[in-house]
């Protein structure tokens, strides 16, 4: 199946080393033929390697990845596994996708793809953004970081916080509401 090499590597990421493997939330047969239904047939032999873990939020994973169909580097983001199983997560999560992949603006990250993965459910994919969120940034300022405070004056943080204001503008004028903007959730580049 086209993700047995990702799925494998995720779950051998997600347990902790020498720890015995638990068994995870699976995906019925009835939940992968509405997947199937929702996205259509994709399957294939790995078009995507996982290079790393990035981070963990409320709802999904994060992994930088490299797509091989497109050579590039991209973010995947896959729903929690104790999530996985959840109907109404997985369409609140295919929604989040579907969503973001209609606001093409400079100041919003694009999404590449969307997918299921045998045995782990949905995920997306969006590009790779090269930075550190904002969050890092703020914590280097209070801890007084000599290159971060010439880096981000007061001038530097105003031209942050004027693309955020772009980009939600831009999301307001389509009718979309963010409800989760904060500074975990800003890259800046």
């Amino acid at each position: 199946r086209r993700y047995s090499a990702l799925l494998e590597a995720m779950m051998n990421a997600a347990r902790p080393s020498g720890a015995a493997s638990t068994p995870q939330p699976t995906i019925t047969d009835a939940d992968e033929e509405l997947y199937r239904a929702l996205l259509g047939d994709r399957v294939g032999d790995s078009k995507y390697i996982i290079r790393k873990e990035l981070q963990s939020g409320g709802m999904g994973q994060l992994y930088c990845v490299f797509d091989q169909d497109f050579q590039r580097t991209a973010v995947m983001k896959v729903l929690l596994p104790e999530l996985k199983t959840d109907l109404s997560l997985c369409a609140n999560f295919m929604r989040e996708a579907r969503i973001t992949a209609q606001l093409e603006h400079p100041n919003i990250v694009p999404v590449h793809d969307l997918g299921y993965m045998p045995g782990a459910g949905i995920f997306f994919t969006m590009k790779y953004i090269q930075g550190e969120s904002l969050h890092q940034i703020l914590e280097k300022l209070e801890n007084n970081q000599a290159d971060y405070q010439v880096r981000f004056d007061y001038i530097g943080l105003l031209s942050i916080f004027r693309r955020v204001c772009d980009a939600v503008a831009f999301a307001h004028s389509r009718g979309i509401l963010h409800r989760d903007i904060k500074p975990h959730n800003i890259m800046v580049g």
